[in-house]
């Protein structure tokens, strides 16, 4: 696994796959490999190929949170109205056996895209609960948990609890370079509690294409460049378009 892993990582999509392939022919059932194949699969960007790895899986792990969700997710355009209604249990496996940040964000993307607007606060103040309970079990080492929920509490619009965490992040070192996400939580927290918030009159430039265009990759280069950019997976801005 190890070798495998380390091709994936080196992006030799091609060398990984055969060597995960040839893993699975010796041990059908290894998860471990399934789960590497769906991620060459995904940065492939081939659809077909990640939901039949996420089948399998599902299959021996009928209760796994990410890959249900993850499932939920890239079946979006086959069935829109099965996959919303497998939200309810996706939350339910939450509360059943808790959930870790990576379960959390594509749990949070799958509802942010499918849910009705009652829905999706119910289930996403759901889903900031249960990530609470995994940090009180241990809090020394859940700094992405911490990190979502914070922005759970912006997406909910609970901005003193935002404001709370946010110090309690700013104490918090950063040995997992997750600074990629902090800053612009840092930096949202702080135009919240300006007194001139909402600044509508703020310069703003808007970068509007259709799917596919690469609008994806310039909001990742813009943040990398350090502006502060909003994609369309944001809330707000699916609020504001709506």
């Amino acid at each position: 696994l190890i070798s495998g892993y380390e091709l994936l990582e080196a992006g030799k999509f091609d060398l990984a796959e055969v060597h995960f392939k040839n893993l699975i022919s010796k041990n059908p059932r290894s998860l471990d490999a399934l789960r590497a194949l769906v991620k060459i699969s995904t940065a492939r960007r081939d659809r077909v190929a990640t939901l039949k790895y996420l089948e399998r899986i599902l299959e021996m792990k009928p209760d796994a949170l990410y890959e249900r969700a993850f499932h939920a997710f890239r079946q979006e355009w086959q069935d829109f109205d099965k996959t919303r209604a497998t939200l309810d249990e996706l939350v339910v496996i939450a509360k059943e056996q808790g959930l870790n940040a990576d379960e959390a964000d594509v749990v949070i993307q799958t509802i942010q895209y499918f849910a009705t607007a009652r829905q999706r606060i119910e289930y996403l103040s759901e889903i900031k609960s249960q990530l609470q309970i995994t940090i009180q079990k241990n809090p020394a080492v859940c700094l992405p948990e911490k990190i979502t929920v914070a922005e759970l509490s912006l997406i909910l619009e609970d901005y003193e609890d935002l404001e709370a965490l946010v110090a309690e992040l700013k104490k918090t070192p950063d040995k997992q370079g997750l600074q990629w996400r902090l800053g612009p939580l840092f930096f949202a927290a702080k135009k919240i509690a300006s007194p001139n918030y909402p600044d509508f009159n703020a310069e703003k430039v808007f970068a509007i294409g259709l799917s596919r265009t690469g609008t994806t990759s310039l909001n990742s280069a813009l943040k990398i460049l350090g502006y502060q950019s909003v994609h369309w997976w944001n809330p707000i801005t699916r609020d504001l378009l709506h």
